[in-house]
């Protein structure tokens, strides 16, 4: 191994789905992964309760059937079963479907990786068919693809003009 030549400047500051901030009036409650596909079930994306099953999740809200949104959080809790390529102790923010998983409803910040450019104040919406997040400045026109996660906008560590982490707040309606 040669020596260090380059220094990254932008080095990772969180894990989608952890706590960025300090709360102690955050709300999180267990709940029961049922999605569609498994390959949904990541931290940091918007889930939301099954109306039909209270406890049980779903990402995204798929077909309008879920209701109160959640952030799945704590990735640190749950045992990883890897991946099916790499294998069981691959590293990986997935879930399987079945497992228990804390979601958050309302805390002053939670690291998530975005599909597009944030900056504080952005809204926070939720692509309704994974529960990928999606940031777009305040007065955008609704899109029928995504669904507004209520109380919820961009707080700290922008990516500007990049898709990338950044904290967002998120307060239960």
């Amino acid at each position: 191994m040669g020596f260090q030549t380059a220094i990254q400047f932008n080095q990772g500051a969180g894990i989608p789905g952890e706590y960025a901030l300090d709360d102690r009036g955050a709300r999180a409650e267990p709940g029961v992964l049922r999605s569609a596909s498994a390959a949904n079930n990541v931290f940091g994306r918007v889930f939301t309760m099954l109306a039909t099953d209270p406890g049980v999740m779903r990402a995204g809200n798929p077909g309008g059937t879920g209701v109160r949104p959640m952030i799945m959080t704590s990735p640190k809790q749950n045992v990883s079963a890897g991946t099916a390529a790499n294998g069981t102790l691959a590293p990986t923010l997935v879930l399987r479907n079945e497992e228990i998983a804390e979601f958050t409803s309302c805390h002053a910040g939670i690291w998530v990786t975005t599909d597009s450019a944030a900056r504080p104040g952005d809204i926070v919406r939720y692509l309704l068919t994974t529960g990928q997040i999606h940031i777009v400045p305040p007065g955008t026109a609704a899109d029928p693809l995504y669904a507004d996660l209520p109380g919820a906008q961009v707080v700290r560590f922008p990516q500007p003009t990049v898709p990338g982490l950044c904290v967002v707040a998120i307060s239960a309606p």
